[in-house]
């Protein structure tokens, strides 16, 4: 069967939408295409290796994508998207259009008006009320802010029962969408490709890492705190704006560029790389409740790659690195309690190693992709002939 992909603010290589889940789907026969905002392609565009999926990319009006106070440029740049992204589908006329965000569903309606047949996923990868709440505060005072919110869950959940199937990434929005669609699917975004390291924990040098978004929000200033106590080094590596970069440089002068090191943006490689150095692995984020309910890449990636984790105590993380004995959870802003996880794994390596191995077993056993692949192809199968 012939699948568009819609996306406008996850990148042309997205390792969910396109490694992920385009792959699988088009190496098991389908014809998939991906689009995404121009604004968020990167380079390389065409096909995605051996598998054949086509990458697009087509000229959306971001300001009616974000929330910002433009609100009349916002109304008209929307008009004019949907125009751009109906005119995409009228061009391929796939049998399965599946969206992947919430800022795109407002164009299904339309959609089914002009395709009857057309059958549409709903991709639900955040908590979207809950991610937009705090700019939405920011942005539009504290009860405006709220109100919104209010809006914005609403319209999701009238999204969510007009799809004629919806994914979801984790059991908490399961559970939360359940009640208004019956044919979802909870299909995580679990590890499909680390590189094995023939190096065991024991021999490798005092290297704590850090991968992934580089933010307050992320425990970076903690991390910053903690860091001249640690038995070792930091390496940290993500996306890092300047002001943010600024203000760590100013703030921890004599501990950003030394004790943590930041290696800029990786790619796979390099991210593998890194993980074939560490020791631990750090996933201390603060709490949000988008975050306290999600299940970080991340912490399945160190997992993966034989590295024990120290990771914010939020239940479900918490049951994880517990019932998997792979790391130690932590409150993710007890300074005190990180630190001496973190030396407790770099001081004690036959601990760490214990952790690594237990960590590796359980994603071949339970978190992989293959697992997840496996239904993601029987809920196409069931949607398409159902």
């Amino acid at each position: 069967m012939k699948i568009l992909h819609l996306a406008c603010a996850h990148k042309s290589n997205d390792t969910r939408i396109l490694v992920k889940e385009c792959c699988s789907l088009a190496e098991n026969g389908h014809e998939v295409i991906y689009y995404t905002a121009a604004d968020s392609a990167i380079d390389n565009l065409g096909d995605c290796g051996k598998s054949g999926v086509k990458i697009k990319t087509y000229d959306l009006d971001m300001r009616g994508v974000a929330i910002n106070r433009q609100i009349v440029h916002s109304i008209l740049a929307r008009i004019q998207n949907k125009k751009k992204m109906v005119q995409v589908i009228r061009h391929e006329k796939p049998d399965i259009l599946h969206i992947h965000e919430f800022e795109l569903m407002y164009i299904a309606g339309t959609v089914k008006k002009i395709f009857p047949s057309m059958k549409i996923i709903y991709d639900v990868h955040e908590d979207n009320a809950e991610q937009y709440a705090p700019a939405l505060a920011i942005i539009c005072g504290a009860k405006p802010g709220g109100l919104l919110k209010k809006i914005i869950e609403k319209a999701d959940m009238r999204y969510v029962r007009k799809a004629d199937g919806v994914i979801t990434v984790t059991p908490y929005l399961l559970n939360k969408l359940s009640s208004h669609n019956n044919n979802i699917v909870e299909i995580r975004n679990m590890p499909f490709d680390i590189t094995e390291t023939e190096e065991d924990i024991a021999g490798r040098e005092a290297v704590v890492c850090y991968c992934g978004g580089i933010t307050e929000e992320r425990g970076i200033s903690t991390l910053c705190s903690i860091a001249p106590g640690i038995h070792g080094e930091v390496l940290a590596a993500g996306v890092l704006n300047r002001r943010y970069l600024e203000e760590l440089t100013a703030k921890y002068d004599g501990v950003w560029g030394t004790k943590v090191r930041y290696l800029g943006y990786l790619d796979r490689t390099g991210v593998n790389k890194l993980y074939s150095r560490a020791v631990v692995g750090l996933c201390t984020l603060k709490y949000n409740k988008n975050i306290y309910n999600a299940l970080p890449i991340k912490l399945f990636e160190y997992m993966a790659a034989g590295i024990p984790v120290v990771c914010s105590d939020f239940p479900l993380w918490k049951k994880i690195v517990t019932e998997e004995n792979c790391g130690i959870a932590v409150h993710p802003e007890n300074a005190e309690e990180i630190l001496d996880a973190v030396n407790r794994l770099l001081d004690n390596r036959e601990l760490a190693q214990e952790m690594a191995v237990n960590g590796k077993n359980a994603i071949a056993k339970k978190y992989n992709w293959a697992l997840e692949e496996e239904k993601l192809l029987n809920f196409y199968h069931k949607l398409k002939y159902e």
